[in-house]
Parts: structure tokens; sequence; C-alpha cells
């Protein structure tokens, strides 16, 4: 009797759980035997439940849907970037080179006295960004971000798509300072297109307004023509344009013409240049002095 309790009692003892995970095993198994002898009894009981279930199935996989759809988006969009700074790059590019066309044309009627004089043209370009602007009353500068690791150096022409915009008044290892044609210490040689008559563009202070210098009362020179580099001086190469005239006052008895014109590059909104590098191999003995503002330098 006493050995019939202590049994009684070890299985009294026995865990809900396992009886729990006893009855679970045995459906399964119950299940798979039924699935398996007699399928077409499963296979409608399957199809309705999976009709049953199919908008929960459907809302758990919206979460892995929306990660693969952003993921794509943002490769997309980094894509998208990297093509876009190409292109802008191959136009700004395309830009600058077309606006030495007209300039070809004689330049190739030169080609054989440079040869003779040993004189070699080297035409080479890096592409810069504008970091920041500071306008202060009639001064403009723009700072770079290349400088003399790159190459840069003081004295070189900044273009951007559309024209001159400046030269290089100062560089340091990553960055550099330019100073814009609008500033009323800026100076430049320029000649008009249509006659090849030389005159020097000044900076008035004014982002849209500059002043032909030393212009003679009898100059031909009229509204719209186009303003482009001289050649002269060491830095700034032949053909590139610079401004368009936008008035002209003639005075009679007075030696020089008012004249003033607009510049062609976007001084206050561009914001991808073209630092050039343009030097012609100078003849022995002969010394040439480039024209640089000779005031301090904004620090």
């Amino acid at each position: 009797m006493e050995h019939f309790e202590r049994k009684k009692r070890r299985f009294d003892s026995f865990p809900m759980q396992s009886y729990r995970l006893l009855g679970v095993a045995l459906v399964v198994g119950a299940v798979m035997f039924v699935d398996v002898r007699y399928p077409q009894w499963v296979e409608p009981v399957r199809h309705y439940a999976l009709q049953l279930f199919e908008p929960v199935l459907r809302l758990l996989s919206y979460p892995e849907r929306i990660y693969d759809v952003a993921n794509e988006s943002i490769l997309s969009h980094q894509q998208l970037l990297q093509e876009n700074k190409l292109l802008k790059s191959l136009l700004l590019q395309k830009s600058v080179q077309m606006q030495q066309v007209s300039e070809l044309k004689a330049e190739n009627m030169r080609l054989l006295a440079l040869v003779e004089s040993g004189v070699n043209l080297e035409d080479n370009f890096i592409y810069a960004q504008i970091l920041s602007a500071s306008s202060q009353p009639q001064q403009h500068v723009a700072l770079l971000n290349k400088g003399l690791r790159e190459g840069i150096k003081v004295g070189y022409p900044v273009l951007d798509a559309t024209g001159v915009m400046g030269q290089v008044i100062e560089a340091s290892h990553r960055l550099s300072q330019v100073m814009l044609i609008a500033d009323n210490r800026h100076a430049l040689p320029v000649r008009v297109r249509r006659t090849q008559q030389g005159a020097i563009l000044k900076g008035t202070g004014d982002t849209q307004r500059l002043k032909l210098e030393y212009a003679a009362e009898t100059m031909d020179v009229k509204e719209g023509d186009i303003l482009e580099t001289s050649g002269v001086g060491l830095y700034f190469p032949a053909g590139y344009p610079v401004a368009k005239v936008s008035e002209v006052t003639k005075q009679t008895g007075k030696a020089f013409a008012q004249i003033y014109a607009t510049p062609l590059a976007h001084l206050d909104s561009s914001q991808h240049v073209i630092v050039l590098f343009k030097q012609a191999a100078l003849p022995v003995n002969v010394q040439v002095v480039p024209v640089l503002p000779n005031q301090d330098l904004p620090q």
C-alpha cells in the first residue's frame, strides 16, 4: 500500500508543461499523418487557411518591402548625384573651351611664328569650387577649395562657364583667394572683339558694372560689343570673354569716353570654376612683370 502511494505521488508530480508538449506532438503527428495519407482532405483546409491569413502575411511583408524600396531610393539618389557632378564638370569644360573658338582662327595664323621663335603654349586647368564669397564695400573676394597642393599660384586667372571671373591673389596649401573682376582694385587688359582695339577694364565695386579705362574718345566701340582678354601680360591668355558693353558716352573736347560694361561671368552665383594655367615661354633675356593689385590683400 505504501509503495502504491509513492508511485501515485510521482505521477502527480509530473509537470503539466510536459503533458501539453506531449499533446502538441500527438496533434502534429496526427496532422502530418492525415496530410500524407489523405491529401484531398487537407488541401481545401490549407487553401482556405491561406486565404484567411493572407492579409496578415501581406501586412508582415510590408517592413521588408519598405526597407528595400528605401534602400534602392538612397542608392539611386547617390548615383544621380555622382552623375550630376560629372556632367557639370564636363559641361563647364566644354563651355570654357567654346569661349576661345573665335581666337583659334587667329592663333592658327600665329603657330608658325611661335614654332620658329621657340615659344610653346601650355593650356592646363583645374576644376575648383567656390566655398565662400566676401563682399566688402567696393571689394569682392572669393575663396576656392584648391590651393598650392594642386599647383595654383598667385596671378592665375579664374573663369566660370560664361567668362572671366577674376584672378588668384593669395594661395595656401589647400585654399586660394580670388579677386573678382568687379573689385575696385582689379584691372584687366581687354580688347573689343569686333575691332581688336585695346583698353583697361576696371572694377567699380558693383558686380554688374565695370568701367573701360583709357578708352579714347575716337575709339570704335558701341553697346553690345564683347570685351575679351587681350593677352597683354603673363597670366591672362587672349580670347576669353570678359564683359558686354552696356553704356557708351562720348563728350566733345574730352580725351576719353565714358564706357561701362556688364560682366559675362556670373559673379554672384557661380559655384564651380576653372583655374587656368596658360603661359607662353618667353625668349631669353625678356622679363615680364605681371600686373597685380598693389593694395593690401584681404585678410
